[in-house]
């Protein structure tokens, strides 16, 4: 009863102190998270081109994943893959606006491949970088970020130039461009949320939690998306407000969020590990938080590390613990179009 209690508390904290409508939840009809078809498996388990790959990239029509020291990339949902070697991966990403390139973070600077994984071309960088993103709009230029300072080439990453660098101890951890307006960037410093509207060179603090808390940084054509615990914050006006899109699905214990995708300005596939029973689960809202689908069935819930990945209509998971790894394709057309 005294859990009760002090749970009862601590959620009641949560509707009163953040910017949650107390409507949202009276809409949500008897149980908050209904189980699916569990006759059904809404995940299926894919082969793998690699032994325990730890990265996954689907945002194009090539599904690139990698291990430490291995890539492999596939044009047709994984049926086939084109696989190459590569020493210390780090970030992988494929260019959205050319498919056959693909470029990765390594501990010997930065790799880009032209041919959808077949070849790289090594390139050094200035400084060690943690985040890597192409430029939506320009194709040849990419932003990245150090520990300690933003950088942009303009070449295709053949050169760089250091554009800003924060004050005191910055701890750069996270970077995104918006997808709407490209002259935002985003990235996540120690202190929190920081925001320019001119590409770089000037920004704009918002300190809505410390930088170290932030798990994921986001951006669609909706806005910008941020991953904090086992909650989710988005803001629809380049970062000047936010508020909790979602809510994290009633659980016994607080979940720790894996990862999610925004789908549309609805739909949210969101994926934790739940410490009860102590395995990962997916969860799928389509009406931004007034209903829940459980839609783990089929998904291996090891603890290790989970990435989720959409390439057009098709959604992929990426399960990864120690040694092993599995890989799942999404199968209901009708909950996820």
């Amino acid at each position: 009863m005294r859990r009760l209690i002090i749970f009862h508390f601590l959620f009641l904290s949560v509707i009163l102190f953040s910017d949650l409508t107390c409507e949202a939840f009276e809409e949500i009809p008897g149980q908050r998270v209904p189980l699916g078809d569990v006759s059904k498996d809404y995940w299926v388990e894919m082969a793998l081109p690699l032994e325990a790959p730890l990265f996954l990239d689907a945002s194009t029509e090539i599904v690139v994943v990698a291990s430490n020291d291995s890539i492999a990339a596939s044009g047709d949902g994984g049926d086939s893959w084109k696989r190459g070697a590569l020493a210390g991966i780090n970030a992988l990403i494929v260019d959205a606006q050319n498919q056959s390139r693909i470029l990765v973070l390594a501990e010997k600077g930065l790799f880009i491949s032209q041919d959808k994984g077949a070849s790289f071309t090594e390139h050094q960088t200035p400084e060690t970088f943690v985040a890597l993103v192409p430029h939506p709009s320009l194709p040849s230029h990419l932003l990245a970020i150090s520990d300690t300072a933003f950088w942009r080439s303009e070449d295709n990453g053949i050169s760089w130039q250091k554009i800003y660098t924060p004050p005191e101890s910055p701890k750069l951890s996270h970077l995104v461009v918006d997808l709407d307006d490209t002259s935002y960037v985003y990235i996540i410093d120690a202190g929190g949320l920081r925001i320019s509207s001119d590409g770089g060179k000037k920004w704009n603090s918002k300190n809505y939690f410390e930088g170290d808390s932030v798990t994921h940084l986001k951006t669609s054509d909706e806005g910008l998306y941020i991953g904090t615990g086992g909650f989710i914050r988005f803001s629809a006006e380049h970062g000047d407000t936010s508020s909790w899109l979602t809510y994290a699905p009633y659980f016994s214990e607080a979940p720790e969020l894996a990862d999610f995708l925004p789908i549309d300005g609805q739909t949210i596939i969101y994926a934790c590990f739940n410490q009860e029973p102590g395995e990962y689960q997916t969860y799928i809202t389509k009406d931004l938080n007034v209903h829940w689908v459980n839609a783990s069935a089929g998904l291996l819930g090891r603890h290790g590390r989970l990435k989720l990945a959409r390439s057009g209509g098709t959604y992929y998971a990426l399960v990864a613990s120690g040694e092993s790894a599995f890989l799942y394709k999404f199968n209901d057309t009708e909950l996820l179009p």
